[in-house]
């Protein structure tokens, strides 16, 4: 009985942070292609759903503001590579529990 709940809490736990970590992915992929509308004037940056999509991912992208080259800010796919090996590393120590 105790190795059932614990069994379907580390399921449960492997498909939380699957889910959030698929959100965060898409959250940044959308503020990506923002600064790329915005750049082209397509809509404005005053925009709010812009404005939410830059709150709910600066703090994510913020320890990775040092990939730069030139003018090109990676940021984005260094957090999103992070985020993957950390959803990977994560996923196989939980499964170990089931």
């Amino acid at each position: 009985m105790e190795n059932e709940l614990i069994s379907q809490l580390a399921f449960f736990a492997i498909n939380f942070v699957l889910i959030l970590s698929t959100l965060i992915f898409y959250a940044i992929f959308g503020w990506v292609i923002a600064n790329w509308l915005i750049m082209f004037g397509i809509i404005s940056p005053m925009n709010r759903g812009f404005a939410f999509l830059t709150q709910l991912v600066m703090p994510i992208l913020k320890p990775f503001r040092w990939a730069k080259i030139g003018m090109i800010d990676l940021s984005p796919i260094v957090a999103i590579l992070a985020l993957d090996l950390a959803m990977t590393v994560l996923r196989d120590v939980l499964t170990q529990f089931i």
